[in-house]
């Protein structure tokens, strides 16, 4: 029994021979590319797949799995230190530095770029004058900054090319 059916474009009747169900053809009116449809019986004729039940422990598995693997990203993230290959790491330290360590200096750092990026001229300027004491510290780590292929997550929406600017200028703050 052959399949009818009307185009598309023209609206004609089109009929076309059994087994050319589920392929293109031309319209022989208008030659406009039509797919035949599969007659109704095919279908009916077809097997139903059925789906496997959802494991409701599998389900539970994957999400405990995420849930961990985005605390661990967040961990990762907040990690500012890593030292360098090859680099000592001194066992007893005899004294200790006074003022803020590193860190806290490259989070004032952070902190004045991203014043900066906002456009929030005078807090960022105010940041640069409680550094000024630890200007030489602060350069250094505006060095790294500037070196890093990845920069600190407060600043990842920065274009790269802007944040190179903003370090540039805080860094002649600095001076």
């Amino acid at each position: 029994m052959p399949i009818v059916f009307h185009c598309e474009s023209c609206k004609k009747k089109i009929q076309a021979p059994d087994g050319s169900g589920g392929k293109y053809s031309n319209c022989p009116h208008c030659t406009h590319r039509v797919y035949i449809p599969v007659p109704q019986e095919v279908l009916d004729q077809e097997e139903e797949l059925k789906l496997a039940p959802i494991d409701e422990t599998d389900e539970q598995q994957r999400q405990r799995l995420m849930r961990e693997t985005y605390a661990l990203q967040q961990t990762l993230l907040k990690q500012k230190e890593v030292p360098p290959e090859g680099a000592e790491i001194p066992q007893n330290q005899s004294h200790v530095p006074s003022g803020p360590d590193d860190r806290e200096i490259l989070r004032q750092v952070i902190i004045a770029l991203r014043n900066m990026v906002d456009g929030k001229i005078d807090q960022a300027d105010a940041t640069a004058r409680a550094l000024m004491p630890h200007k030489k510290r602060a350069a250094g780590l505006l060095d790294r900054l500037a070196m890093t292929d990845m920069p600190e997550p407060e600043l990842a929406d920065v274009p790269p090319q802007v944040l190179s600017k903003f370090i540039k200028n805080f860094r002649a703050k600095l001076q």
